[in-house]
């Protein structure tokens, strides 16, 4: 364990189509109808270039409308590369109160499960931040999820005050807390040394709608995804990573069709049919 020393953090609420108004105090008028002046040539329109508007509220959070309540500062500004066009709202909030607003697990844990996961996700921020797109962290999953002020309470407060500026290092530095909701019964390895696959007991616990699940995936969707495929013939899983029932995640996924034999991922099979996992096998009904 060690401290952490960040004090600050920048989360991007929402990326595109923000529509800003600004507004001005209405012309004094006079009440005695007056003789009007003939007219003018129009005065030049000063115009003004800025890079982004801050918006901090004094003593309570600020909201955006259809997202939620933050504390710290909103910053409104071009939206970066790659993004919708329009503008980004970006919250620049102190660190801990970015961890108080993480909620990835329930309230309701008890407090140990809860100090472990404020020092988990602390942790993650720190070693996962974005890098040229004005801001560091996703709001969502592809940070974690972040609700501000909304998905504070007070067990996740205690939890965050009892651990503050902690952090889990490795070789001296914070290491890479990677969490899921769900294992299936076996973790995947990750990308460091520290990470291994290993048995997880505790997954299959009754309130666990993700340890075994089912789907049913038509021929029609594979042919789609691939149509170079033809008609489906034949799926064959020439790997698995080992680990667990089946021989555990595919790694390697062949389908033979009538036109061209396509072998892929699992990563890309999960992703382009939308499987929750990797660790699946297949029956014909």
């Amino acid at each position: 364990m060690g401290r952490s020393v960040r004090a600050f953090v920048a989360v991007a609420l929402a990326l595109g189509g923000v529509l800003v108004g600004v507004f001005g105090a209405p012309l004094n008028a006079s009440a005695a109808p007056r003789r009007r002046p003939p007219p003018r040539p129009p005065a030049p329109v000063p115009t003004w270039t800025v890079d982004r508007v801050r918006v901090e509220s004094v003593g309570a959070a600020a909201s955006v409308v259809g997202v939620g309540t933050y504390p710290g500062v909103l910053d409104v500004v071009p939206a970066a590369a790659g993004a919708p066009r329009g503008l980004a709202v970006v919250n620049e909030v102190g660190f801990e109160e970015y961890v108080a607003g993480i909620s990835e697990v329930p309230s309701e844990w008890p407090i140990e499960a809860l100090k472990a996961q404020a020092v988990a996700a602390r942790t993650y921020a720190l070693t996962t931040t974005k890098s040229g797109a004005g801001f560091e962290h996703y709001p969502d999953t592809r940070s974690q999820v972040y609700g501000g002020v909304d998905a504070e309470h007070p067990a996740s407060d205690e939890a965050i005050a009892a651990t503050r500026r902690q952090v889990l290092r490795y070789d001296g530095e914070p290491a890479f807390t990677q969490f899921g909701s769900s294992s299936g019964g076996w973790t995947s390895a990750g990308s460091v040394p520290y990470l291994p696959a290993q048995a997880d007991p505790y997954d299959g616990w009754s309130g666990n709608p993700n340890h075994d699940w089912s789907e049913k995936v038509t021929d029609a969707r594979f042919e789609s995804a691939w149509p170079g495929l033809g008609n489906l013939k034949r799926i064959v899983v020439p790997s698995r990573d080992g680990n667990g029932d089946w021989g555990g995640r595919v790694t390697t996924l062949r389908l033979v069709g009538s036109k061209a034999t396509i072998t892929v991922s699992g990563d890309t099979m999960r992703s382009v049919l939308g499987l929750r996992s990797t660790w699946v096998t297949f029956r014909v009904r």
